[in-house]
C-alpha cells in the first residue's frame, strides 16, 4: 500500500475530544503513497488504529523528485 512510512516519535497532541482537554503522547506516520491506494490505507488505519477518531489526512504533492515520485507508484502498484 506505500512505499515508505516514516514514524516520527515524541509528538505530543492536544485536543478536545468528548467535552474535554486530552494530551497525549504519540507517533507521526508519513505514508507515502499514491492517491489511488488512499481507500485501502484507510480501511486498514481505522481497523487498526486504537483511537475511535484516528487523524487520517491526505496531502497533495504538487513537485517532487521525479525520480522519488516514480519509485511510490512503482511500489505501489
Amino acid at each position: 500500500m506505500a512505499a515508505c512510512v516514516n514514524q516520527v516519535p515524541g509528538i505530543t497532541s492536544v485536543y478536545e475530544w468528548e467535552g474535554k482537554i486530552e494530551e497525549n503522547n504519540e507517533v507521526l506516520l508519513l505514508i507515502k503513497s499514491t492517491e489511488e491506494r488512499f481507500d485501502s490505507i484507510e480501511r486498514l488505519v481505522t481497523e487498526e488504529h486504537p483511537y475511535e477518531l484516528p487523524e487520517l489526512i491526505a496531502v497533495p504533492v504538487t513537485k517532487g523528485l521525479a525520480d522519488y515520485l516514480d519509485w511510490i507508484k512503482q511500489c505501489t502498484k
